[in-house]
């Protein structure tokens, strides 16, 4: 009775951490979207060479700018609060960490930040947009 016990906590703990990678991934393009879930809202197009730049601001009173799209990557550069910068590319780790790569404006610094510290300046109801927590 023991083991059962330990097997059935081990079935458990293993869904739940399986249950919001699974979620995650039958939202990715092309998938089918999971039932009772709103659509992910549409990213920006940040690749396409002939669209003009979406100026985004920093949200936060700082963001650290990286090499790479990682916590422990080496940090380049500082972008302050309401600093414009253009999106030149965006990554999302397999558990859904979102990073874009950005050209801080004010200092021409390229490397990555985390999603959530940017808004867009050009959607109706971006009024996040020069504010700074």
């Amino acid at each position: 009775m023991h083991l059962a016990g330990r097997t059935a906590a081990a079935s458990l703990s293993l869904l739940v951490l399986l249950v919001p990678v699974l979620t995650l991934d039958a939202e990715a393009p092309g998938r089918t979207p999971v039932p009772g879930r709103p659509p992910a809202p549409a990213a920006a197009p940040v690749n396409d060479p002939a669209a003009p730049p979406t100026p985004w601001t920093v949200t936060a009173s700082a963001a650290n700018v990286r090499r790479a799209h990682s916590a422990d990557a080496v940090v380049v550069g500082i972008a302050q609060c309401g600093d414009l910068v253009d999106l030149v590319d965006e990554w999302s780790s397999p558990v859904g960490v979102r990073w874009r790569e950005v050209l801080v404006r004010r200092t021409g610094v390229t490397g990555w930040v985390f999603w959530s510290l940017l808004a867009r300046n050009d959607l109706p109801g971006t009024e996040l947009a020069g504010s700074c927590w």
